[in-house]
């Protein structure tokens, strides 16, 4: 079993945010890569400093109110310098900002479907 399968397992993706409208604190214009814990409805997020997995910054947690696959786009040569060439690019909407998430290719639909579940009520049987 892989890493990303593992992670898969614990509800988590190695993966890359930015933002490109409105601001969401701890993150900024530029991809930063990291790990995220895909919630109903958030995302947690945890920066790996300079690329390397084991230096891990301050995690950055959010709500989502939507994602967007309708413009599901793989990123490109030039933009391989900041992101991971052929990985899937979505957009994530929050209260605060629009959010570009990179995500593996074989990835993204279950991680997209992960944070877009509804929450459990613990009221509910």
């Amino acid at each position: 079993m892989g890493r990303a399968e593992r992670y898969q397992e614990r509800n988590q993706v190695e993966c890359g945010l930015r933002v490109v409208e409105g601001s969401v604190p701890g993150l900024g214009r530029r991809f930063k890569h990291g790990l995220a814990t895909l919630g109903p409805r958030s995302i947690t997020f945890v920066p790996f400093a300079g690329g390397v997995r084991l230096l891990r910054k301050r995690p950055v947690t959010f709500a989502v109110h939507d994602v967007d696959r309708s413009e599901l786009r793989t990123v490109s040569a030039a933009q391989q310098l900041s992101a991971r060439w052929g990985a899937s690019i979505v957009i994530v909407h929050t209260g605060d900002g629009t959010l570009e998430w990179v995500v593996p290719p074989a990835q993204v639909i279950w991680a997209t479907q992960q944070v877009l579940r509804r929450p459990v009520s613990p009221w509910r049987r």
